[in-house]
């Protein structure tokens, strides 16, 4: 999936004079894939934002690796077997992939077995409860090997089926082995490394909201926004005028530290700030792992955000940037389609070019209180 952003300051005044009449707003909030979720729908059907839902737990239902049966802890469970899997776990398999190719490795979705290792091996909602046991059906973190871990994609495989494979709870196969480009039910197979586990924190969200507001605009929508968690995609015309107004928020501000005016594409959060819990040593640690030392990150920028044309861009762009630190942050932007920001640990902000013509206002230099990212806190 491709998008484009323009970095150009918005001409508010063009886009009011072709906003035409109002449309109806429909909205709804719920849980899903660990976070907190909103929809928003301009025009359309009502029943749009209740189709969304269903679509956004269809993804979760595929890709979510705390979920004993979806298609991704059916992979992550044969490792180095070709496993039947739905279309929608491909297709986010194919981003992973891109997206690896795209941060020289800053994102990789093998990071499986450093992220259990780390204590993330139940979903954030149970971490409190140190000794809770991962739900039946999901591989402990000792059953990756750890030279195994964030090896890369290019052993992550996707082929067509025959008509011979079959998921492991499927029906007994037909006897005619003719390879099809894809399954006649969408299906795909796919293997990863023997001794390896994927995880797809760090583009699932990104990528759920570009699907799924693609679907809202074909659909016939005037505009639509998905949020899952802080990352999120927006398209076409918001309730409120012209351009949607996207607060960026900072874990230990009671305020925003702006507001970004987006007219269409996705916008991105990564920070150490937030999933944080304490481990069994009683130490506190975080879910974002840093590939050069397979443990959580440890640098100097605590909050990243990206603006880019698609919201899984965005990002896998804001963790990568966080996890190169502020000399490098900025390195994988592309000027022409991202914008970026970022907070370091002495609470100073600094952007790449372009970021502030998606501003309202001004972008303050430093955080307007004192920092204190070094509390504890499972915000």
């Amino acid at each position: 999936m491709t998008s484009t952003l323009s970095t150009s300051p918005p001409d508010v005044a063009a886009d009011a004079a072709e906003a035409g009449p109002s449309s109806e707003v429909a909205e709804v909030r719920f849980r899903a894939m660990g976070s907190d979720a909103q929809v928003i729908v301009v025009g359309g059907r009502p029943e749009l934002v209740d189709d969304a839902r269903r679509r956004i737990d269809e993804l979760e239902a595929s890709w979510s690796r705390f979920l004993p049966d979806s298609d991704l802890n059916s992979l992550n469970a044969h490792p180095g077997e070709w496993v039947r899997v739905g279309r929608d776990l491909a297709t986010v398999i194919e981003h992973a992939r891109a997206a690896w190719a795209l941060t020289g490795g800053g994102f990789d979705p093998t990071v499986l077995g450093a992220v259990e290792a780390a204590g993330y091996d139940r979903s954030f909602e149970l971490l409190g409860d140190t000794d809770h046991e991962p739900p039946s059906g999901l591989r402990p973190a000792a059953g990756f090997a750890p030279e195994r871990c964030l090896v890369g994609c290019d052993e992550i495989e996707l082929r067509a089926p025959t008509v011979t494979e079959r998921r492991p709870a499927g029906h007994p196969p037909t006897t005619t082995p003719t390879p099809m480009p894809v399954a006649s039910d969408g299906d795909v197979m796919a293997r990863i490394p023997d001794g390896c586990g994927i995880d797809l924190g760090g583009i699932g969200k990104g990528l759920a909201a570009d699907l799924v507001v693609a679907d809202l605009i074909a659909a016939g929508a005037d505009g639509a926004l998905v949020n899952l968690g802080g990352d999120l995609r927006v398209e076409g015309r918001s309730p409120d005028g012209p351009g949607w107004r996207i607060d960026i928020d900072h874990p230990h501000l009671h305020a925003p530290l702006g507001t970004l005016v987006l007219h269409r594409g996705g916008v991105a959060t990564s920070t150490t700030l937030k999933r944080r819990w304490r481990t069994r040593r009683g130490t506190t640690a975080h879910h974002l792992i840093d590939p050069a030392t397979r443990s959580p990150y440890d640098g100097d920028v605590e909050l990243s955000v990206v603006v880019s044309g698609a919201a899984w861009r965005a990002e896998v762009l804001a963790k990568a940037g966080l996890l190169r630190g502020t000399g490098r942050c900025f390195d994988l932007i592309d000027d022409r389609i991202d914008v970026a920001m970022v907070v370091d640990r002495r609470g100073l902000v600094s952007t790449s070019a372009n970021f502030t013509n998606f501003v309202s206002g001004q972008l303050p230099a430093a955080l307007p209180e004192p920092n204190t990212s070094n509390d504890w806190s499972r915000t």
